[in-house]
């Protein structure tokens, strides 16, 4: 017999719809894509926008922690980016806003790895990958670019100073017993709950397609060095 107020292991998997039933979904939707982007003279200038409606339905009942539940939100996606030269192509502010909000229908939940995702090289770089998930999500991104040492067009050595903030909310799905935190308060959006991070690095372009950079962010939680083979975002 387990004593009085021991964590059951159905606790922690009422806490993760999915974790232990397969999950089949039907997914349909529509999107739309501009992008206005050149990398003819250096950094990136320029415009780019995405945004996608997604309805999510599971194609059959589950069962989970006793309890029947299925499968089905609708999702909403936006990533719009812009690239602003100063004084020069060789310096650039890069502007992003990136949304991903679902909603649950009626009693359905989402399965916990389609939830929302925060923290990786390309979202909130301080923090562990995938360290914040929730039901929405909103990521806000700045960015000064500044050309040091220029290789012809199309190549070149770039420092960045960055900061990103953002913040999730929602859990996904309704909680059968208790949960270790306030659920009203983190099911609604609340501009003081933003985790932010800022940063530098330096990006090394070697062709219009292709860049090396390395970056290091620092966050109220840890500070992380990421290597990736983009010009970021």
């Amino acid at each position: 017999m387990l004593p009085t107020g021991a964590v059951t292991p159905q606790f922690f998997v009422a806490q993760l719809p999915g974790l232990d039933t397969g999950s089949k979904i039907l997914t349909y939707g529509a999107f739309a894509e501009a992008d206005y982007r050149s990398n003819e003279r250096g950094l990136t200038r320029g415009f780019y926008g995405y945004a996608r409606y997604a309805v999510h339905d599971g194609t059959d009942e589950v069962f989970s922690f006793n309890a029947p539940h299925d499968f089905g939100w609708n999702q909403f996606t936006a990533d719009v980016r812009g690239y602003i030269p100063v004084y020069s192509d060789k310096s650039v502010v890069a502007l992003r806003l990136l949304a991903d909000l679902n909603e649950r229908r009626g009693g359905s939940v989402i399965p916990f790895y389609d939830l929302a995702r925060l923290g990786s090289g390309t979202s909130l770089r301080g923090f562990d990958t995938f360290r914040f998930y929730g039901e929405k999500a909103l990521l806000l991104q700045a960015e000064y670019r500044q050309t040091v040492k220029p290789f012809g067009e199309h190549k070149g050595i770039d420092v960045n100073f960055f900061g990103d903030a953002g913040q999730v909310w929602g859990l996904g799905y309704e909680p059968r017993c208790p949960v270790p935190f306030d659920f009203d308060a983190f099911n609604s959006y609340d501009s003081d709950n933003y985790e932010a991070d800022i940063g530098f690095g330096v990006t090394g372009r070697l062709s219009r397609a292709f860049a090396v950079r390395i970056d290091f962010a620092h966050s109220n939680e840890s500070n992380k060095v990421r290597l990736s083979f983009t010009r970021g975002f």
